[in-house]
Parts: C-alpha cells; sequence; structure tokens
C-alpha cells in the first residue's frame, strides 16, 4: 500500500530552503535557543530537504528521531499528508545522494586502501536502511 501510495503523488512544493541542514550547521545555546548557520547553500528547494537531511543525522538517536517526527509532522492531532509526502521525498534524495556520492567516490578511487573499502560499504549499507525507514515512517504516520 505505501509504495502505491508513492506512485500517484502531485509535485513536491518548492520552499525556502537552508540547503544543508545537517547538526554541524546548527548552534544550540545553553538556554535552549537553536541558531542555524553556514547559509551557502540556501535558496528554493522541495519540500522537506531540510527534514529529510537533519533527520538522517539524527537517525542513530531514536528517541530524537521519535521527537523530531511528532514535532514536524502533527499539528493539532492530525499529519499533513504534504507534509509527510515532503519528508519522505527529502529522505529519499538525501539517502540516494549520499549512495551515490559514495559509489562514485569508490569507483573513481582505485588507489583506496581496503579498509577505505569497507567503510564505504557500511556507509552505503546505512543509507540503503535509511532508505527501508521511509516506508515505516509513512506506514506509521500516514495512519493519523
Amino acid at each position: 500500500q505505501a509504495l502505491s501510495d508513492f506512485t500517484d503523488i502531485p509535485p513536491i512544493s518548492s520552499v525556502f530552503s537552508h540547503g544543508d541542514a545537517a547538526w554541524k550547521n546548527f548552534l544550540i545555546y545553553n538556554d535552549g535557543k537553536v541558531q542555524a548557520i553556514d547559509w551557502e547553500l540556501c535558496g528554493a528547494g522541495p519540500l522537506g530537504q531540510d527534514a529529510g537531511k537533519l533527520l538522517s543525522n539524527i537517525s542513530v538517536n531514536q528517541v530524537a528521531v521519535d521527537a523530531f517526527l511528532e514535532r514536524y509532522l502533527i499539528r493539532d492531532g492530525k499529519v499533513d499528508s504534504t507534509t509527510l509526502m515532503g519528508l519522505c521525498a527529502g529522505l529519499v534524495a538525501e539517502n540516494l545522494t549520499h549512495i551515490e556520492w559514495r559509489v562514485r567516490r569508490k569507483l573513481n578511487d582505485e588507489n583506496t586502501l581496503e579498509p577505505d573499502k569497507i567503510v564505504a560499504r557500511t556507509e552505503i549499507q546505512k543509507h540503503l536502511e535509511s532508505l527501508n525507514s521511509v516506508f515505516k515512517i509513512y506506514a506509521k504516520y500516514s495512519q493519523i
């Protein structure tokens, strides 16, 4: 069911985007305030691009993932389907970009040391698993 929902989606809206919403680009102050830095890639981007990048960055901490998803997706007890589809698209784009980058890097570097090849395979596997999580997120939140 989840896969068929992805085949008939309308185009995803373009919104203002930070462009590189990784943890390294956020300052968190002692009073709880958060400031985004490093805006050189900002501009128009697809809805969910920044959220997908940030979610990929925190994926090792399930508590953080659950808190992020609850705050990002749920408003007044309901999930906005456009926001959910944007997030899923952002996650897919983020992970496919990293898989392509790692494969290209591995193919272009014949002199890569064996430990580096193992790291590349591990990183590719991590992103493939993250792609699988998109369907789990969609299945869970499309029911709310």
